[in-house]
């Protein structure tokens, strides 16, 4: 069960920042059944592909997992928005940002833009928040 609460919560976290990040997503607001069943399909997609992939040989960490990982959520995201009434991928607009003295334009996105930016977005974030949850065991 704890588990099954961490994962969720990773989860939760992922979309939401990545949600802020990039933008895209439409559901109503963060306490609605669209979005929950949204967390829900990926908590689940958590405990059941994944571990599979690691049957099968396949890489989870690294870049190879990261590969893998935006692929089954860009599909989750596709699948959420044919199957959940009122969730669905809008275009938007990347916002400038200046690192280091270095300005990267504004970028508009279309909806397939934005669901690969989500889900690369939400791969990153949920990756870094699994390592930073990883037990020693």
């Amino acid at each position: 069960m704890k588990a099954f609460i961490r994962t969720y919560a990773i989860s939760f976290l992922g979309v939401y920042l990545a949600q802020l990040l990039v933008g895209g997503l439409v559901y109503g607001s963060l306490i609605d059944s669209p979005f929950i069943l949204f967390i829900l399909a990926l908590t689940l997609i958590e405990f059941f592909v994944f571990p599979l992939l690691k049957v099968l040989s396949l890489p989870t960490t690294g870049l190879g997992g990261l590969f893998f990982r935006t692929i089954i959520v860009g599909l989750i995201i596709y699948l959420s928005t044919s199957a959940i009434q009122g969730f669905s991928v809008t275009s938007t607009v990347l916002p400038s940002i200046t690192i280091f003295d270095v300005n990267l334009p504004s970028k508009d996105l279309g909806p397939i833009e934005a669901l690969l930016a989500l889900s690369l977005t939400y791969s990153i974030i949920s990756s870094f928040f699994r390592w930073l949850c990883k037990s020693g065991k």
